[in-house]
Order: structure tokens, then sequence, then C-alpha cells
């Protein structure tokens, strides 16, 4: 038998033959060309960035700000402005919440007509660019007359095409790769859906400020309108005046009949005073047998005027009351003015809900007239 080595070059066997001990290893790796390098690099950076943007328009609480996030952020990940984004609104329930939005950064087109933006992809559902004359003739972007070439990528939900995103001069190196096309693509139609997410959470958060039986606002979205309203007054320094109307005979209505009488009652007054307030006037149901009136730009002295207004066209004959007798609605009505000026350091929100507590407090079945707000009643 022969010897064998200790694994070192050059020692030999008894046979004469040089034995090396060689250690396994992980094959060696061919060096990756830069350019490969570069490419992943990209593509990376674009999943990374778009994913981001999704969950920052995800956290946008309204539908306007979701769309200022989508736009700058897109924006600056392509390295262009402005973006066009046509999206099919059939019904028109995002023109209802959105209007015409229009910023630095882009621009969003909302149409009833499918057609339109399907005709931008009539040959491929696929991102391209556009000839000058397809811009022209399909009336891509603001001031595409100038523009030589537009890249478009379709927003397409559950296999339909429901929207149409539009660029110059992006970054080329985001786009001439199938892999980065294709993120872009999954990008645009997850955009739709964003949108009509945060549209609906708008929704529902209107209708929780609404009051169900009268359809003016709560207490809640009432107290928000007030608080608009002083805040403009404040930086225009005018007054701006709350009024209070309390239905006074409704009390200790019990029985079912009653409480639809009651109901009917409060609704067309409500329907009343909303049908004859200025745009920029408030109401809402504000308590059980109460009306709240944010007046705005009217002197303090014409709003006893306004006040008497309210309780001579409120003021009901006997109504049957639903259990075999009648009842006569009587309208108090208390009203508070005041320049937010006059109150240097108090929160907006601090002045409006004293104002309410005060003409509330004031608002009784047995007291009318006006509430003064002092700066003594403010301190307490």
């Amino acid at each position: 038998m022969s010897e064998r080595g200790n694994g070192n070059i050059g020692e030999r066997s008894n046979s004469g033959y040089s034995v090396e001990e060689i250690t396994p290893g992980l094959p060696v790796q061919a060096p990756v060309p830069v350019a490969l390098e570069e490419r992943t690099e990209v593509s990376r950076y674009l999943a990374r960035a778009l994913t981001a943007l999704h969950g920052d328009m995800l956290e946008a609480n309204r539908p306007l700000v979701l769309l200022e996030v989508f736009f700058s952020g897109l924006s600056r990940i392509l390295g262009c402005e402005p973006i066009e984004f046509w999206l099919h609104d059939p019904v028109g329930m995002l023109g209802s919440s959105l209007g015409e939005f229009s910023g630095l950064s882009g621009r969003l087109v909302l149409t009833p007509d499918s057609t339109k933006i399907i005709s931008i992809y009539r040959d491929q559902v696929a991102p391209r660019f556009t000839t000058d004359q397809e811009i022209a003739d399909l009336g891509l972007m603001e001031h595409g007359a100038a523009l030589k070439e537009v890249f478009v990528i379709p927003a397409v939900e559950q296999g339909h095409i429901v929207g149409s995103l539009h660029f110059n001069s992006p970054r080329l190196d985001l786009i001439n790769h199938a892999g980065d096309l294709e993120l872009l693509f999954d990008f645009m139609s997850l955009v739709p859906v964003a949108l009509r997410l945060s549209t609906g959470a708008q929704l529902t958060s209107e209708l929780m400020l609404v009051d169900p039986l009268t359809r003016v606002a709560n207490r809640e979205g009432f107290t928000r309108d007030l608080d608009r309203e002083i805040g403009r007054a404040s930086r225009a320094g005018r007054h701006v005046a709350l009024v209070s109307i309390r239905l006074c005979g409704l009390e200790g209505m019990a029985n079912l009949s009653q409480q639809h009488i009651q109901g009917r009652l409060l609704s067309e007054v409500a329907h009343k005073i909303a049908g004859g307030l200025r745009a920029t006037d408030a109401v809402g149901r504000v308590d059980a047998m109460c009306f709240g009136v944010v007046v705005t730009e009217a002197h303090p002295n014409s709003i006893e005027a306004i006040g008497a207004r309210y309780q001579e066209e409120l003021s009901r004959d006997l109504l049957d009351d639903g259990a075999g007798g009648s009842i006569e609605i009587r309208p108090n009505v208390s009203w508070a003015s005041v320049n937010p000026r006059e109150y240097p350091g108090r929160a907006i929100s601090e002045l409006s809900g004293m104002m309410l507590e005060s003409v509330l407090q004031a608002s009784t079945c047995n007291i009318s007239g006006e509430v003064e707000i002092t700066k003594a009643a403010q301190l307490q």
C-alpha cells in the first residue's frame, strides 16, 4: 500500500506520483457586467419608490390630498412635470367630490366618456410613446400642441381601461426596460382604487356630520362650519353671528304618533331655514329641538332683525299633537355676534365652543334675545 503525503504540493507517494489535497469550495462567479448592475439598481429604485408612493397615497386623508401626493410623487420619480391623468367618471361621483384638480405637478381630467380613453390604446393596451399627430387628434396634455411626443400608460382595473397617464420627457432609463414598464403599469392599476377608497371615506365622513332626520348638519358638522367661518371672519376683521332657534311646544311628545309629528315638523323647519340661507351661511341641528344658523358678514345691529324674521316665519298655529289635543309651535330665538379679533390669543375652536354654549344656555323656552359674549364670560 502506498503512503499518502500530508497534502502539500511536491510530496510523493511510493508510486512516485505527486499528491495534492484539494478543499472543495463554491465555484468562482464571473464578474457581473456593469450595465446589468445598473439596470438592476434602477429597477430596485423604481420598485421602492412606487411602493412608498402608494403607501403615502393610502395615508392621505382626503382625495385632493391624495391627488397632490400622487402627482408630485410621480413627477419626482419620473423626473418630469406636469403629468396628466385622465380618469373615467361615468356617473360624476368623483366630479362631485373633487371638481377640477390642477396643480403644479399635474392635472386630473374626469370624463364620462370611456371611448375617449380607450381610443388611446386601440392597437395595444400597453405603455407607449405617441406621435405629435396623436397628441393633436386625442387632445393629450393641456399644452400638447408644442410637444413632439407624449408617453402614455393605461390604468386597467379588472380587465377594463379606466384611465390613462400622460407625461413628457421622462427619465428614459425608467421606461426603456420591460420590467420597469410592468412596474409602472401595475402601479397605475392601483391609483383608481386608492382614489375611490379615499372618495368613499370622505363621503362616509361627511355623512357622519349630517343629522339623519333633518338632513342638515348635526352638531359636530355645524361646529366645523362655525369654526370655518370664525377663521374667515378673523382674517377679514369682520363679525360672525350665531343664531339659535329652539322649537318650543314639541317637548313631551313621547308616543309613536307624536314622534312622527315631531320628526316631520323638525324636517320642515330645517328645510325652511336651509332654503332661505345665503351660500356663505350654514344651518345645523345642535340639539334635539334646536337649530343653529351661522350668519356671515352681518352687522351686529342687523342680527336682531334676522332673529325676529325667524321667529315670525317659523311660528305655527295649533296643530294636532297626535294624542287628541293640539300644540302651538313657538320658536325661541337667541343670538350672539362676535369679531374674532377682539379675542386675541384664543383658539378658533375655543371661541366657537363659547358662542355655541352661550346661545344654547340662553335658548330656553322662557328666554329670547341677544346673548352678550364678553371677555369676562370667555375667561370663565
